[in-house]
């Protein structure tokens, strides 16, 4: 038995060492761009990559990859090298852990999946509501890039769990032809589209277009940039000897059109030889598609980085009264790898036009000045350059070049499907940036309002910001707004939300106005646009504040604690309903069965559930604590109660802290 053992060890020993010598690359063995060393599989429904493969290859590429449901980051830190969880029952559906393994329990040897709130993926993998999935075989279709801080798989769209397909989207190719997906039986005169709702490597998706991957699996997909929306498609990464894409308008009348004529807007990167970007006019003809092509000029071809945007035009004065489609075409390979993407686009109309202009803001009673940017620009212009504004007697300056202005849909909380531009002024994030409006003559007022509108670039999923983080000076008196929290998972993406302050400030002959920012708080970037700076008389209401001055006798309300935003600190006198307590944070309330007595959260109204509208009340160990902690005394849940305390800042948003008493007010 040893000499066959012996035997199997040598002949083992011989054909590694015979393998690890013929496997040292040749000198010409080098790897191309996006390729990875040790890769098995290859990424695609039937060959999916295993555990080890999706963890080196990350780069944002979309696969298949295939493993063990394992466990899941499960706890509030989302923190994966101490909250990874193993076994049930499991509390979060967000997300999932697969390993190569069924019994794995190291994070480390392990992908965490994002299960995207809402979609067909989440609700049959997550193990809070399926906790029988564990140990389970699952193959799933998604981004490979980091999540928790890891390798990960992001933006999953589909899966296979015991033979059941779940989920839209993860084939290779969409069937059927580009002709089967064409629709002229409606047309419109005109074509607007800007890409501002575009998302970051995701397929651009929109009713009316369509997006074809013609030939090697690839289509076109948002790549916003610095708040703009753009789409782009690439066969970098491919490994396809042919990659064709295309993106088709919907139908148009080209007899209709006030301007016959399709203008775009280009950038290239990373170009290679060979690499295409072809515009055609696209009419059905029975069962065939017939294709012209238009000259639209001369493309970018920037083979180091990205290059400027170039504005395109195709005459289509020579394709008569059709009715038909414009139609993108890609066209690259392993080898010709570039990218082109393209944005602002206009079929029909002049692009400098808006289609529907809406009406610029009304003026209001003591109105110092109005500044909405003047007219749109074409391509972002550095502030120092720009000459269009409304008010030409004023300084505009910025401390950050980056720090500019370009035009923006107009997309507000009223109307998010707006495509009329504007101008705003771009922070961008990550940078600390400032604006500053100077020589105003504001000497007639000691106490302003100044209402703005703001957006931010919330694209990627799971983001979020909360707007007040620009903050406001008025003659280097700092302000911040009321918070005011947008998200992706709200689409709020570049919609601009109304804000305003209040500054009691002297004014003078020459007063400054600055919005400012800081990188460590501007996360996501930023959008301001129609400032308004408008005088409070001595007999002037307050807005939004009635006759309220924290006394006993007119007490605050939550909405006035919660617009003050911790710029006053008090102690003050509140009234309002308590409605819950916070388990730990503000997105933890509970109305029933409490875990603690350190806090309770009131309302202007009686079971009122948004939570923009509660603020949280610190109860500290005492007599108050023992009154009024709900574990203890659930009846108060409803009171109507009168608070002194301090407007603080507690649990990031703002509350009352150090209260010194709290009494029921009397029915």
């Amino acid at each position: 038995m040893k000499k066959i053992l012996n035997a199997l060890f040598l002949t083992l020993l011989a054909v590694f060492t015979f393998s690890s010598c013929s496997d040292v690359p040749a000198p010409y063995d080098i790897l191309g761009e996006g390729d990875v060393p040790g890769l098995t599989g290859g990424g695609t429904k039937e060959d999916p990559y295993n555990i080890e493969t999706a963890q080196k290859k990350q780069d944002g590429s979309i696969a298949w990859v295939q493993g063990y449901i394992v466990g899941c980051v499960d706890g509030e830190g989302k923190a994966i090298a101490t909250e990874s969880k193993f076994e049930a029952p499991f509390t979060i559906a967000s997300n999932i852990l697969i390993a190569d393994t069924p019994n794995e329990t190291n994070y480390k040897n392990c992908i965490p999946v994002q299960l995207v709130g809402g979609s067909d993926v989440r609700t049959a993998l997550n193990l809070k509501d399926n906790a029988g999935n564990l140990g389970k075989v699952v193959m799933i279709y998604g981004s490979l890039e980091k999540y928790f801080g890891v390798a990960g798989l992001k933006s999953a769209t589909a899966a296979v769990l015991d033979g059941t397909e779940i989920g839209e989207g993860g084939s290779e190719q969409p069937s059927g032809s580009l002709i089967e997906l064409l629709d002229a039986t409606n047309p419109v005169n005109q074509v607007v589209n800007t890409f501002d709702e575009a998302e970051k490597d995701k397929d651009y998706l929109k009713e009316g277009y369509v997006n074809f991957a013609e030939v090697g699996g690839r289509t076109w997909r948002g790549k916003p940039h610095e708040g703009n929306g753009l789409i782009q498609a690439t066969a970098y990464g491919s490994k396809q000897p042919s990659v064709i894409s295309w993106f088709v308008t919907p139908a148009v009348n080209v007899a209709q059109m006030e301007v016959k004529k399709v203008t775009f807007d280009c950038i290239s990167a990373y170009y290679k030889e060979g690499t295409k970007l072809e515009v055609y006019f696209l009419e059905k003809n029975g069962n065939e598609l017939n294709q012209t092509l238009l000259n639209v000029g001369t493309l970018p071809q920037d083979a180091d980085g990205y290059s400027e945007p170039v504005t395109l035009t195709g005459d289509l004065t020579a394709i008569g009264d059709k009715v038909g489609f414009i139609g993108f075409k890609y066209i690259g390979s392993e080898a010709a790898s570039g990218t082109y993407q393209i944005d602002n686009l206009y079929v029909g109309v002049e692009a400098t036009e808006n289609p529907e202009p809406s009406p610029g803001p009304e003026p209001e009673e003591n109105s110092v000045f109005v500044e909405t940017f003047g007219e749109t620009v074409k391509t972002n212009t550095n502030v120092a350059d720009f000459t269009g504004w409304d008010n030409k007697n004023l300084k505009f300056e910025v401390a950050n070049s980056k720090c500019n202005i370009r035009a923006k849909a107009h997309m507000t909380d009223a109307n998010r499907t707006e495509q009329t531009k504007v101008n705003s002024i771009w922070f961008p994030a990550g940078n600390d940036h400032s604006f500053t409006i100077s020589g105003i003559d504001a000497s007639k007022y000691s106490k302003f309002i100044v209402k703005y509108e703001l957006g931010a670039n919330v694209f990627n999923q799971g983001t979020s910001i909360d707007l007040n983080v620009l903050k406001v000076l008025l003659n280097d008196v700092e302000v911040t707004a009321a918070s005011k929290v947008v998200s992706n998972d709200n689409k709020d993406a570049n919609v601009f939300f109304d804000m305003q302050v209040e500054i009691d400030v002297q004014g003078t002959a020459n007063s400054t106005l600055k919005f400012s920012a800081t990188g460590a708080d501007n996360t996501m970037g930023l959008l301001l646009y129609n400032v308004r700076l408008i005088g409070v008389t001595g007999d002037s209401e307050e807005p939004g504040l009635g006759e309220a001055d924290g006394t006993e006798e007119h007490p605050y309300s939550v909405a006035d604690v919660i617009a003050f935003n911790s710029t006053k600190k008090g102690p003050y006198y509140v009234k309002a309903y308590i409605v819950g307590s916070a388990n730990g944070s503000m997105d933890k309330i509970q109305t029933s069965d409490f875990s603690r007595d350190t806090n309770i959260v009131i309302a202007d109204q009686q079971n009122e559930a948004d939570k923009s509208k509660l603020v949280p009340v610190q109860l500290p160990s005492g007599a108050i604590r023992t009154e009024w902690g709900l574990k203890a005394n659930p009846g108060k849940l409803g009171k109507q109660v009168l608070i002194q305390a301090n407007l603080e800042n507690y649990f990031s948003v703002p509350g009352l802290k150090s209260p010194t008493s709290i009494v029921e007010v009397a029915k």
